[in-house]
C-alpha cells in the first residue's frame, strides 16, 4: 500500500484539535458549574451559553461543510498533459485531500488529458481518471484510487442507486436507514423517503426503521420502491415513560399518545391546544380566547382541594412548571400522557395528577434538512350577545319610567327617530376586532454519523379579538447530539423565549371590562362635546369600558432560558449503562400597569404598578440502567437518584393619585405609596427510585416501582414519603387457545395498582410564620409591629392517592382496527385543606391533612382505517371518557365555603359537600316566577305575580342561607373526540370535533343584562325585553321588570344553564406541491378553520368560557363553573404555506 501526506494535512489536523478543545473547554466545564454556583448572573449564564452554542455548531459546521467545501476547491495545472502521479501530487498539494491507492493497481506514469487548466477537484478526477480505468471514492479527508479489485469495492461496477420507502399508507418514511448487506455503505431516507446510495446489481439492500418490520430487497435496476409494513402497526412504536421508553405493546400501564401527524394541520399557537379532545381521561377547558392564557387540564379528575390539581409536565426528561408558555408547538416530536399509578408512581410526590410527558425534535444524520413556514391567520367573535339596539333601549326605558310613575319620557321621540335610522353605541362592535395573527417557523436540522443537530426559530404576533389585547413571542430552540466516543453520548438542548403581552388580563368575571360594557346603555356617547369620557348616568354603575380599554395601561414582559445537559455511559458490562442530566431554568417575569384618569375618565385617581418576580429552578438526576435477555426472559432495571431546587423572588410596587401620567409607570415616585411588597421562596427535593420490568415468553409482563421523596415542604419525619406500584400484563393474543379464534390480532390485558403524592403547598406552609401588623395602643396613632399570621403545622405531610387500573388493548382486521377500554378509581387521602381557626384562639386558617376525594370512570378510544388503498387513505380515531368525582369526608364537617364570595351580599357559590363533586355550584333553588293564579301565595312573601319564586327548606316565607343548596357543577361527566384524517394523492383532509357533556354554568352575564339590579341598574338584552313576564307571557325566566318585589338572586338555578356542547374544533385541507415538480422543494399549501361552529343550548359567549377565579382567592377546582362575561373563545381562519427543502 502506497499513500502521501499532504502538506496541509497536520495544518487541517490541528485545526480540528484546536476546535475541539474550545468545545471542551466552553461548553461542559461552565454548564456543570452551573449546578454548583447558584448566584451567578443571569447575564453571565446566558453569555457562557451563547459563546458555547456558537463553538459548538462552529464545530459542527465544519465538519458538515469540509467535505463539500474541499470537493469544490479550485485547482490548476501546468499543461494539458500530465501523468496520474503529477495529478495526485498537485491535488495533494494544493488541498488538504490525501490520495490512497495500490501500487499494483494504479500506473502513476499513465498519461492522462487535462481540458481545462483550472476546475474543481471533483471535475479532474470525473474527466481525467474514466479515461484509464481508475475509479476513485472520497471518504472524509482521503481521495480513494481503485481499480478492479480495489480497497474498497470495485467501484467501476457500481452505479447510484435511488428509491423511494414510504408505509402502507403510502406515506414517506423520514429517516429510515437504508444499507448494502455486507458493505460499510449505508444512507437515510430524506423528508420525502427518498434515498440515493452508491450499490452493485445483486447486491442486497436492508431497510429499518423504528416501528417497522426491517426488510431486504436485491438491487436489480436503478430505482428501488420499498413499503415498510409497520410492526404490530401503532401498538409496537416506541413511546416514552417516565425515565426510559419502551414499546408501547410492553406497556402495563395506561399511557396515551400523540404524534407530530396527529397536529400537524391544526394551528396552533400553543401546546395545550393539541390535548383538548384526543386524549380520553384528561379534560381541557378553555376558560378565555385571550391570546396565549392558561388552560385547565385535569387527568381522570380532580384530586385535591389547595393542593393543586394540574399534571406534571417533564419536556426532555425535565419537569416544567410553564410548559405552555415556553414551548413553541412545532418543536414537539411527541406527547405522551400518563395516567394511572403505575406509570406516574415513579414521579413520586409529583404524579398523583398525571404526568404529560414531551419529547422535542432533535437532528438525524444526513443531509441538511431546511424547513420554512409561515401561517396567517384571521379571527373574529364566534357569537355576539343579542343586545337591545339604542333605540329599543330608548322605548323600553321610557316604559319602564312610566309604569314607575314619570310624567314625562327620559328620552325624546326625535333622539329615537335618529337611532333607528342611525344606530347608537354598540358596545360590543367597540370591544372586539377582527384580529389578524402571524406564525413564521424556521428549523435547520442534519448531521454527520457523530455529530446531529437542531435548530428552530419561531416569532408569533397573536392579535386578541377584544381591542388591545396581544402577544408577541419569540423562541429560540437548539440541541445537539454528539457521539464522543464509541461508549459515550452527549444530548445539549438550549432554549431561549421572549414574550410580551398587553391586555390580556380581562378574562371575565364580575366587574370585568367585558360584563361593564355588555351592561352599558347603547343610547350614551363615547365623550361629551369637550372631549371628557362619558360615565353611564342611566344602566351601569362603571366607569367608561372602552375608555378603560384604550386608556390604561397592562403590559407584561417575559425572558426565559433552559439549557439541558445529558450523557449517556455505555459501560463494559453488557447490559449496563448510566445516564448523567442536568438542566437549569431561569425566568424573569414583569408586569406594569396603570389605571388612567384623564380626561376624566374614572371616578376615582388614577394608580400604577410595577411587579418583577424572578425564578430560577435546577434539576440533576443520576440514572443507572440494565438490561438483560436470555432464553424467555427479558429484564430490564433502572435506579436513580434524583435532586431539584426551586427559587422565586418577587418585588411589587403600586402607587395611587399620580400628578402626571405622561410618565406612565416609569416614575412611581410622582404618586402616593399605597402597597409595597416583596417575596423570597424556596423550595428543594431529594428523590431516590426504582423500576423492575419483567418479561416472560413474551406473554407475561410485570412492572414494579418505587420512589421515595423528601420535601423541604415538611418537618420532621413527615419529610420523606414512599411511593409504590405494581402492574401487570396478560398478552393473551400470544396464547394458542386466542389464536385459534382468529378474531384479535392483539388483546393484552392490564392491571395495576399504585400510590401517589401532593406536597403543593407554599414552601413555608408548615412553618409558624409572623406578619407585619398596626397597633393602636388605645390612641389614634398606628404603631409597627409582628403578628402571627399562621400556626406552625409540623405533623403536616403529603396527601397520598392510591389508584387502581383495569385495562384492555385490542387490534383487529390485520391491526387496521385498534381499541382500548379503561376502568380505573382513584382515592386521595389526607387532603391538604385550610381549617378555620374559631376567633376566640386568633382566627385565620391552619392546614390540616384531612378528608378523602374519590374519582372513578370509564375510558374507551377507538382506532380505525376505513379505506385503505394506493391513493386514499381515511383514518378515523374516536374517543370518549366518563368520570365521576365525589368528596367522600371533609372530617368533621358535611360542608365548607372557601375562597372568598363574589359579591358580598351574595352566596359564595365555591362549596365542598360531602358527596357531591369539587366544583360544585351552591345557590338557591329557583322554581320559576310566581303566576296569577298563585298571588296570594307570593303576598306571603311579600311579592307579586312576576317575582321570583324560590324553595324553602324551612318555611318562613324569607329567603335565607339555609335555603341554599348544590344546583350543578363545573366540570364536564363526559368529554369526547373525533378525528378524520384523509389523504388522497397529495391532498390532506383534517375534520376534528370536541364534545362536553355534564357540566353547567353559572351566567351571569346573563343575568346582568335581563336584571336591573346590583351594577347594572337597567336591562340591555333583548331577553330582557321580549320575552319578559307579562299575564299574556308567563312561561318565562325573565321576572316582571317593572316589580319592586322581583328579589333578583344571580346564584340560583335561574340563570345556571348547561354547558354541554359538540365543537368542530379543526377543519383543514392541504395540498402538497412535490420538489420534483417545482424543482427546489416540497410546497405546502394549507387552509383550515378552528372553532368553525359550536352545537349548545348555552346562551353565553362560550360554553367553556369562566371567570378569572383566581383572582376571587379561589380555587380553579372548588371555585369554577361562573361566566360572568368572559373573554369568548374566537372562530379562526388559517392560511398557511411551508418550504422543505
Amino acid at each position: 500500500m502506497h499513500h502521501h501526506l499532504s502538506p496541509g494535512e497536520s495544518k487541517h489536523q490541528k485545526t480540528f484539535f484546536s476546535i475541539h478543545s474550545k468545545y471542551k473547554d466552553m461548553k461542559i466545564n461552565p454548564l456543570l458549574s452551573l449546578f454548583i454556583v447558584q448566584n451567578q448572573s443571569f447575564k453571565d449564564y446566558f453569555r457562557i451559553m451563547r459563546i458555547s452554542l456558537f463553538l459548538l455548531f462552529a464545530c459542527a459546521f465544519q465538519l458538515l461543510a469540509v467535505n463539500t467545501e474541499a470537493q469544490n476547491s479550485i485547482i490548476s495545472f501546468p499543461s494539458n498533459s500530465i501523468s496520474v502521479g503529477q495529478l495526485i501530487e498537485e491535488i495533494e498539494k494544493q488541498t488538504d485531500y490525501l490520495v490512497v491507492y495500490s501500487n499494483r493497481e494504479i500506473d502513476t506514469n499513465r498519461q492522462v488529458t487535462i481540458q481545462n487548466k483550472s476546475a474543481k477537484v471533483s471535475s479532474y478526477l470525473k474527466e481525467t481518471l474514466a479515461e484509464v480505468g481508475i475509479g476513485y471514492k472520497f471518504e472524509n479527508d482521503y481521495i480513494i484510487l481503485s481499480k478492479n479489485n480495489s480497497l474498497l469495492d470495485r467501484i467501476q461496477q457500481q452505479e447510484k442507486i435511488t428509491g423511494i420507502v414510504t408505509d402502507a399508507k403510502g406515506e414517506p418514511v423520514i429517516g429510515a436507514n437504508v444499507s448494502v448487506v455486507g458493505k460499510s455503505i449505508g444512507t437515510i431516507t430524506d423528508i420525502n423517503g427518498k434515498f440515493a446510495i452508491q450499490a452493485s446489481q445483486g447486491n442486497t439492500l436492508q431497510i429499518s426503521f423504528i416501528g417497522y418490520k426491517a426488510q431486504t430487497t436485491k438491487v436489480t435496476g436503478k430505482h428501488i420502491a420499498i413499503v415498510l409494513q409497520e410492526d404490530m402497526e401503532m401498538l409496537d412504536e416506541v413511546v416514552v415513560i417516565g425515565y426510559g421508553t419502551v414499546k408501547k405493546s410492553d406497556l402495563t400501564g395506561s399511557v396515551s399518545s400523540i404524534s407530530q401527524k396527529n397536529i400537524k394541520d391544526q394551528p396552533m399557537t400553543r401546546l395545550d391546544q393539541a390535548l383538548s379532545g384526543r386524549i380520553p381521561g384528561v379534560v381541557v377547558i378553555t376558560n378565555s380566547g385571550a391570546p396565549e392564557q392558561s388552560t385547565q387540564i385535569r387527568i381522570r379528575g380532580a384530586n385535591s382541594i389547595y393542593g393543586g390539581n394540574s399534571p406534571l409536565y417533564i419536556v426532555d426528561g425535565v419537569p416544567n412548571t410553564d410548559l405552555f408558555n415556553n414551548l413553541a408547538p412545532n418543536d414537539i416530536q411527541s406527547i405522551e400522557v400518563l395516567k394511572d399509578a403505575s406509570a406516574t408512581a415513579i414521579y413520586g410526590s409529583r404524579g398523583a395528577n398525571g404526568v404529560i410527558l414531551v419529547t422535542t425534535k432533535r437532528g438525524a444524520e444526513g443531509k441538511t434538512n431546511i424547513h420554512m413556514e409561515t401561517e396567517q391567520s384571521i379571527s373574529t367573535i364566534a357569537k355576539k350577545l343579542d343586545l337591545l339596539s339604542a333605540s329599543e333601549y330608548a322605548e323600553f326605558y321610557n316604559e319602564y319610567r312610566r309604569e314607575k310613575g314619570a310624567t314625562q319620557d327620559f328620552f325624546s321621540q326625535d333622539e329615537i327617530t335618529q337611532w333607528k335610522k342611525n344606530g347608537g353605541t354598540d358596545w360590543q362592535d367597540l370591544m372586539f376586532r377582527t384580529a389578524h395573527t402571524q406564525n413564521y417557523k424556521l428549523s435547520i436540522s442534519g448531521g454527520i454519523p457523530k455529530l446531529q443537530y437542531l435548530v428552530s426559530m419561531n416569532m408569533m404576533d397573536i392579535e386578541g379579538i377584544l381591542k388591545e389585547s396581544k402577544s408577541q413571542k419569540f423562541s429560540l430552540r437548539s440541541n445537539i447530539t454528539a457521539d464522543i466516543t464509541n461508549w459515550l453520548k452527549m444530548n445539549l438542548d438550549v432554549n431561549a423565549v421572549r414574550r410580551k403581552t398587553n391586555k390580556n388580563g380581562p378574562r371575565g368575571g364580575v366587574g370585568t371590562i367585558i360584563a361593564d360594557a355588555i351592561t352599558y346603555s347603547p343610547t350614551l356617547k363615547l365623550k361629551d362635546e369637550e372631549g371628557n369620557w362619558l360615565r353611564d348616568n342611566i344602566n351601569s354603575t362603571k366607569d367608561n369600558p372602552y375608555g378603560r380599554l384604550t386608556q390604561d395601561l397592562d403590559e407584561s414582559f417575559t425572558n426565559y432560558l433552559a439549557a439541558n445537559l445529558q450523557f449517556m455511559v455505555q459501560l463494559p458490562v453488557k447490559g449496563l449503562s448510566m445516564n448523567f442530566q442536568g438542566a437549569a431554568h431561569y425566568k424573569d417575569y414583569k408586569n406594569r400597569w396603570m389605571k388612567s384618569n384623564a380626561n376624566d375618565l374614572r371616578a376615582q385617581n388614577n394608580s400604577a404598578n410595577n411587579n418583577q418576580n424572578d425564578s430560577f429552578d435546577w434539576y440533576n438526576v443520576n440514572q443507572i440502567n440494565y438490561v438483560r435477555e436470555w432464553k424467555d426472559h427479558k429484564l430490564n432495571l433502572m435506579g436513580a437518584m434524583e435532586l431539584s431546587q426551586s427559587t422565586t423572588t418577587g418585588l411589587s410596587n403600586e402607587v395611587a393619585n399620580l400628578r402626571t401620567e405622561s410618565v406612565e409607570f416609569w416614575n412611581l415616585s410622582l404618586g402616593n405609596m399605597n402597597l409595597f411588597s416583596n417575596s423570597f421562596s424556596r423550595s428543594s427535593l431529594v428523590s431516590f427510585m426504582g423500576r423492575a420490568m419483567y418479561q416472560f415468553k413474551d406473554r407475561y409482563l410485570l412492572t414494579a416501582t418505587i420512589r421515595r421523596d423528601g420535601s423541604s415542604k415538611f418537618q420532621g419525619k413527615n419529610k420523606w414519603g414512599n411511593f409504590p406500584s405494581v402492574a401487570v400484563a396478560w398478552r393473551m393474543s400470544e396464547e394458542s387457545f386466542i389464536k385459534n379464534l382468529n378474531i384479535f390480532d392483539v388483546l393484552k390485558l392490564r392491571m395495576s395498582w399504585g400510590n401517589t403524592g401532593n406536597q403543593a403547598i407554599g414552601a413555608y406552609s408548615t412553618l409558624g410564620l409572623l406578619a407585619e401588623s398596626k397597633y393602636g395602643w388605645g390612641g389614634t396613632s398606628d404603631y409597627p409591629g409582628y403578628g402571627v399570621s399562621g400556626p406552625a403545622t409540623p405533623n403536616l405531610t403529603w396527601e397520598k392517592t392510591t389508584q387502581y387500573d383495569l385495562g384492555l388493548d385490542m387490534a383487529f382486521a390485520n391491526n387496521r382496527i385498534l381499541a382500548n377500554i379503561d376502568v380505573y378509581q382513584k382515592n386521595t387521602t389526607g387532603l391538604l385543606l385550610k381549617k378555620p381557626i374559631p376567633y376566640y384562639d386568633g382566627g385565620g386558617t391552619t392546614w390540616v391533612n384531612l378528608g378523602e376525594v374519590k374519582n372513578r370512570g370509564l375510558e374507551f378510544s377507538l382506532t380505525g382505517i376505513p379505506i385503505q388503498s394506493k391513493n386514499l387513505v381515511w383514518e378515523s380515531t374516536f374517543n370518549v371518557s366518563y368520570s365521576k368525582n365525589e368528596v367522600v369526608s371533609l372530617g368533621d364537617e358535611t360542608r365548607l365555603h372557601p375562597g372568598t364570595k363574589l359579591d358580598q351580599a351574595s352566596l359564595n357559590t365555591a362549596v365542598l359537600q360531602v358527596g357531591k363533586p369539587l366544583g360544585s355550584i351552591y345557590g338557591y333553588i329557583w322554581e320559576g316566577l310566581w303566576r296569577t293564579d298563585e298571588a296570594d301565595e307570593a303576598a306571603k312573601w311579600g311579592q307579586k305575580p312576576g317575582d321570583n319564586k324560590f324553595k324553602e327548606k324551612n318555611v318562613n316565607y324569607k329567603l335565607e342561607s339555609d335555603d341554599a343548596d348544590i344546583i350543578g357543577q363545573a366540570f364536564p361527566d363526559v368529554i369526547l373526540g373525533w378525528s378524520n384524517t384523509i389523504k388522497w394523492k397529495n391532498l390532506d383532509f383534517n375534520l376534528f370535533f370536541q364534545g362536553s357533556l355534564g357540566a353547567d354554568r353559572l351566567n351571569l352575564s346573563r343575568y346582568l343584562t335581563n336584571e336591573g339590579i346590583s351594577d347594572s341598574r337597567f336591562i340591555t338584552s333583548k331577553e330582557g325585553y321580549y320575552n319578559r313576564w307579562t299575564p299574556e307571557n308567563q312561561n318565562t325566566k325573565i321576572p316582571n321588570p317593572f316589580s319592586s318585589t322581583i328579589n333578583s338572586r344571580f346564584e340560583t338555578a335561574q340563570y345556571l344553564e348547561k354547558a354541554d356542547y359538540l365543537r368542530l374544533k379543526n377543519v383543514s385541507i392541504a395540498y402538497t406541491i412535490p420538489r420534483a415538480k417545482t424543482k427546489f422543494a416540497d410546497v405546502r399549501i394549507s387552509l383550515s378553520a378552528q372553532n368553525l361552529f359550536t352545537i349548545t343550548s348555552y346562551t353565553g359567549y362560550d360554553p367553556e368560557g369562566t371567570m378569572d377565579i383566581t383572582s376571587n382567592g379561589g380555587n380553579s377546582d372548588i371555585n369554577a363553573g361562573v361566566d360572568g362575561g368572559s373573554y369568548p373563545l374566537p372562530r379562526t381562519f388559517t392560511l398557511g404555506l411551508g418550504f422543505s427543502f
